[in-house]
């Protein structure tokens, strides 16, 4: 007689997800699906399933206390039950709390994580064969979430013996001083962004070193893993992008743990979309951040080094916006003056330019418009606002509207560089300025 299982949950990529991949190894099993607690209930007891997979947290009952009706049941109160849970704090004695709960499971699960719960369960001579299983939780050690602050106070703002290392806005200190502060002092753990709406971006560091960024809003990410992850199956793709909603690990590395894609590609999409997601928090409004200095998740502690300065992450983020997502210069007035900064020219003399980037600090100099820039350059004064607006972010030059540098400002220093120096010709267009993803 066939076997039947019974999954309880309301995602329906998650209901596809498992049963495409149960289906490929038991053929022969009988799958029912419900996506509510009740529904779950009333299937258990009319279909009498062998084994139940549970969502611990339902639109219309919790977990729990579906797990209460059915061992109070007479139909199925012998079934013994999966608790699939998206925090490590919902599964702490959930075996102990319920007699009919045998296991949990922590989303996101590998289809090779899933098929051995199942099988440990459904095929007592297999399970005897079946290594015991390493709860995703335990192996992820996901750091708690500490609360936005309330009240920013000033970096650095140390406070000894305390998570939270330092607080701010960027009403009073911009996102390159926050990566600053953690590269100066070394520190390891997690800097959180706060926009004003949605989920935080997480960075994560070590020693001072940019690993990744990550968000648990995916939404925006899916047209672009989609792009991506051509030759991954949409269902696991689907089931990675909800593993990084629920745990913030970024879905490549989710890919790379089921071998869906080589390791080469997990550093690849991980660094580009990281830089993608935190590029987006340029062009918001003043947002709030933090820094808990804390043990890195496991999933972070695979990315290898060298780890990326603050520098080079500003840059580099700002590099991955299109020059269309750009806000132009107030009045959209390109007839004003870059200037170097009295630091300018050391910090930019220790900067990994581009091409264009290049050609363009040899030209900056005080004294010729952003248009004419432009015009030397052979761009559209669009892309060469977004060259500048790169060199804004690091303190290396400032934009001066035409009516305002008469007399010239006194904190800005006119450079000259040899041209010798010079990049390669420069092409009419500007390729960096075009977001690196999108052209996959």
């Amino acid at each position: 007689m066939a076997q039947r299982l019974l999954i309880i949950d309301d995602s329906l990529m998650l209901l596809r997800f498992a049963a495409s991949v149960l289906s490929a190894q038991w053929p022969e099993l009988e799958i029912v699906t419900a996506k509510r607690g009740a529904e779950g209930c009333a299937r258990a007891q009319s279909q009498r399933p062998d084994l139940i997979l549970l969502d611990h947290v339902l639109p219309d009952l919790p977990g729990e206390e579906v797990c209460r009706r059915l061992h109070q049941s007479a139909e199925a109160s012998d079934v013994p039950v999966v608790m699939m849970t998206s925090a490590g704090s919902e599964a702490q004695g959930l075996e102990a709390r319920h007699v009919n709960v045998v296991k949990t499971i922590s989303k996101p699960f590998t289809p090779e994580l899933l098929v051995a719960t199942v099988r440990s369960l459904l095929d007592d001579e297999q399970a005897r064969r079946v290594t015991p299983l390493v709860k995703l939780r335990e192996r992820f050690q996901l750091p708690a979430v500490a609360s936005p602050a309330t009240a920013p106070v000033p970096l650095p703002a140390f406070a000894t013996g305390k998570s939270i290392v330092f607080r701010g806005s960027t009403d009073t200190f911009s996102l390159r001083a926050a990566l600053q502060t953690v590269s100066s002092h070394r520190l390891t753990g997690c800097l959180r962004v706060h926009p004003p709406k949605g989920r935080a971006v997480e960075i994560y560091a070590r020693e001072g070193g940019v690993i990744l960024a990550t968000t648990r809003e995916t939404l925006a990410l899916r047209e672009r893993a989609a792009a991506l992850a051509k030759q991954v199956s949409p269902v696991l793709l689907e089931s990675a992008l909800q593993g990084q909603a629920d745990t913030g690990c970024p879905f490549p590395i989710l890919l790379g743990l089921s071998d869906a894609i080589s390791p080469e590609l997990v550093r690849e999409w991980t660094e580009r979309l990281g830089l993608l997601v935190f590029a987006q928090l340029w062009l918001q409004p003043p947002l709030e951040f933090e820094f808990e200095e804390s043990a890195l998740p496991e999933w972070a502690q695979r990315v290898p080094g060298p780890f990326i300065q603050a520098s080079d992450w500003v840059l580099a983020s700002r590099r991955s916006l299109d020059h269309t997502e750009i806000p132009p210069p107030a009045g959209g007035d390109f007839s004003g003056l870059p200037a170097y900064t009295r630091a300018g020219y050391e910090i930019v003399s220790k900067l990994p330019l581009s091409d264009y980037e290049h050609a363009f600090a040899l030209r900056v100099n005080g004294e010729t418009s952003l248009a004419a820039l432009a015009e030397s350059l052979g761009l559209r004064p669009v892309a060469a606002y977004a060259l500048l607006f790169r060199f804004l972010a690091l303190g290396v030059m400032e934009y001066w509207p035409a009516e305002a540098v008469v007399p010239r400002p006194a904190d800005a220093v006119r450079i000259s560089l040899p041209t010798s120096d010079l990049s390669p010709p420069i092409a009419p267009e500007d390729p960096t300025v075009v977001h690196p993803v999108s052209r996959l």
